[in-house]
């Protein structure tokens, strides 16, 4: 009977693995594409017709308060400042109400969006942005 005891309070001393495993973080809640958007981004690639635009200087920003600034001055008719819109059903971001950007990609890591204007001489143009993190 001491032996069975003595077990009994071996085998319970050991206790349960479970409680002792570190426990996984919980999952960061999903974001939105409109908070995605919002963040901060670098400039990838820009083409515009086919041809990619190099420069350091270019920036796009769009802010958390529907604000957004760029520095894009070699792409012709795109606003640099104003206010910006998601539609998320077309997967359109609307500028000042006049401009459409459709996104082609929005993930954690990549953005990517296509710019579309008439040009005299080119007919439609299309510039296509590519942003990393």
């Amino acid at each position: 009977m001491a032996a069975c005891f003595l077990l009994l309070l071996v085998l319970s001393a050991c206790g349960n693995d479970e409680d002792t495993k570190p426990k996984p973080d919980p999952e960061s809640p999903v974001k939105t594409d409109e908070q995605l958007i919002a963040e901060s981004w670098n400039i990838g690639t820009i083409t515009l017709g086919g041809q990619e635009l190099t420069s350091t200087s270019y920036s796009i920003k769009f802010n958390g308060d529907s604000t957004f600034v760029f520095n894009t001055p070699a792409v012709p008719g795109l606003a640099q400042n104003g206010k910006w819109v998601y539609l998320k059903s077309s997967k359109i971001i609307r500028l000042n109400d006049d401009t459409d950007l459709v996104v082609d990609k929005i993930t954690e890591t990549d953005f990517s969006f296509t710019y579309t204007y008439k040009n005299h001489k080119m007919g439609t143009v299309e510039v296509k942005f590519k942003l990393k993190k």
